[in-house]
């Protein structure tokens, strides 16, 4: 409600976050993570009304619940691999970026890029 009240009305974005790849990491359930939390977020930023946005974009573009973007959270190498399943990789971290930029539009002043795939 703070946010609301400032004389210059920002618009206050509530953001699902990337879906959970690896069920149990750091004591995560991805059933939460990947289900029930962007609709829990979604039913709060729709009861707040005019001035509260629900973003979606970052959990989308890395497959929701379905977890498609295994490029997202994980890098492989011949003799290598990474990620925990939680936290993204580089790739992953600009997908976040490039869709925000997208979502975000007319707020957001990053030249156009348009995703990519992996």
């Amino acid at each position: 409600q703070g946010f609301r009240a400032l004389p210059t009305r920002p618009v206050v974005y509530v953001m699902a976050p990337p879906p959970l790849f690896a069920d149990g990491v750091m004591g995560m359930s991805a059933k939460v993570i990947s289900s029930e939390l962007p609709q829990t977020l979604w039913e709060v930023a729709t009861g707040h009304g005019q001035g509260v946005q629900y973003i979606d974009a970052v959990f989308k573009v890395f497959g929701g619940a379905g977890r498609t973007c295994t490029g997202c959270m994980y890098d492989e190498g011949l003799l290598w691999n990474s990620g925990d399943g939680c936290h993204p990789v580089d790739y992953g971290y600009a997908q976040m970026a490039a869709a925000l930029c997208i979502r975000l539009g007319e707020a957001c002043s990053c030249p156009f890029v348009e995703v990519s795939t992996r």
